[in-house]
């Protein structure tokens, strides 16, 4: 009983946070802290959308990569608001930021990143496996630290929302192929909505929107081929990003509360139909690729084939390759 008290409070007390910066040099301090940018749910989600839409015989796997992403924002939500552990307080801890939102337990950033890390590591075949893995690794284990520089969770926090993510990949993977993305979005929309009942209200609109627009979406093109250009998805991609910033603003501006009931599904109906705009960019942008300024940026970008897919699927568990 008490290794397990003094367990608990290494992990759960600022001055692990405190010996842990101190223990980094401080001219790398500020690196550290700007690298936990890597774990934001932009970031992520910036990941998963782009490997989506850069992607041409490989697409229903890339997709499947969104919907867990998604799923794994919806849990990190749930748990906070269920759990309302605080975050490490600004008066013990100086260098914790002040009125910082959001709960503390587990850390989004470090399950978002393990999560989305992982799939690439299932997914990829760049290199070996162990060399993906350990690459993945080096990225979330940097998240995990900067988290707690920053002061923003206690190492437990980063260490249980890591270990989440990653099980959480493994689980809802493992059926992989034989489990569709729209039930991978369906289940995301689950989380969402459970989110939403049991008071965690910060993302879970988001997720449940999102997940929404995308499964039905994906739905209705999964059996269509796509051969845009990565100009053209370019071209009609950076009009459709802007959008999910401006819904996010809009989600801030009405609140989370249940006295704003319409509000928040007008804003989840918002999200919903960006989403559905993000998955449906590659099938849209396709007309685009006989454009005289789709035409001219296409001879300048890096990439001068059709698509931009030097990777080949490998199917997490078998040595064979295959397409979808």
């Amino acid at each position: 009983m008490t290794q397990t008290v003094m367990a608990y409070d290494v992990l759960f007390d600022e001055s692990t946070n405190e010996a842990i910066r101190e223990a980094i040099p401080t001219v790398l301090v500020p690196l550290i802290e700007r690298s936990t940018h890597l774990g934001d749910g932009a970031t992520v989600a910036a990941i998963a959308v782009v490997m989506y839409w850069f992607s041409a015989e490989r697409r229903r796997t890339r997709i499947f990569v969104l919907a867990v992403g998604l799923g794994a924002l919806g849990l990190s939500t749930m748990l906070k608001g269920v759990i309302g552990r605080e975050r490490p307080d600004p008066n013990v801890l100086a260098f914790a930021p002040e009125a910082y939102g959001g709960f503390s337990f587990p850390s989004a950033h470090a399950l978002g990143s393990a999560a989305i890390f992982t799939m690439l590591v299932l997914t990829l075949s760049v290199g070996e496996r162990w060399q993906r893995a350990l690459v993945a690794a080096g990225l979330v284990g940097t998240v995990m630290l900067s988290r707690v520089v920053v002061g923003v969770h206690y190492l437990g926090d980063v260490i249980v929302g890591a270990t989440i993510g990653v099980a959480f990949v493994l689980v809802a993977f493992r059926g992989y192929p034989h489990v569709s993305p729209e039930r991978a979005f369906a289940a995301a929309f689950g989380l969402g909505l459970l989110g939403l009942v049991l008071g965690a209200r910060e993302h879970s609109i988001l997720v449940a929107g999102s997940s929404l627009g995308a499964g039905v979406t994906w739905y209705a093109v999964r059996d269509q081929d796509a051969r845009p250009t990565g100009a053209a998805i370019l071209a009609l991609g950076v009009l459709t990003l802007p959008a999910l910033f401006v819904i996010r603003a809009v989600e801030y501006v009405v609140g989370f509360g249940a006295a704003v009931g319409y509000n928040m599904v007008t804003v989840a109906l918002g999200y919903a139909v960006v989403t559905a705009g993000v998955v449906l960019v590659p099938f849209t942008a396709e007309r685009l690729n006989d454009r005289a300024p789709v035409v001219w940026l296409q001879s300048r970008l890096p990439f001068r084939g059709r698509q931009f897919d030097p990777t080949e699927l490998e199917v997490p568990g078998s040595d064979i390759r295959t397409d979808d």
